[in-house]
């Protein structure tokens, strides 16, 4: 029996970075225990995002290639977009305010 389901754009680069953040202490916790520096115990949460995006993104891949991944529609391209320029203003205040922290 052949699964015809179809799934939405990006949702499985979502679902896998959201089990690298929930997995990504215990990447930390092993680092840190491996080594003994507690620094590194703040090195697991991306590292499990890292992971997470690229299992995720192989899966998105082939699972795109099956046509079993729905195109993003014109409104979800909208908000990506959105979100973009949200996401880089946010970061040029936020780094103009460390150069102001800076200096006092």
């Amino acid at each position: 029996m052949e699964n015809n389901k179809k799934y939405p754009n990006q949702y499985f680069i979502k679902r896998w970075m959201g089990w690298g953040l929930v997995m990504g202490p215990a990447f930390g916790v092993i680092f840190m225990s491996l080594t003994d520096k507690k620094e590194l115990l703040g090195f697991g949460i991306p590292f499990g995002m890292l992971i997470g995006l690229m299992i995720g993104a192989s899966i998105e891949k082939k699972y795109r290639e099956e046509g079993k991944v729905e195109p993003p529609s014109e409104e979800e391209k909208k908000k990506q977009k959105r979100g973009m320029y949200i996401g880089i203003s946010v970061l040029i205040i936020a780094m103009i305010a460390f150069l102001v922290l800076l200096k006092l």
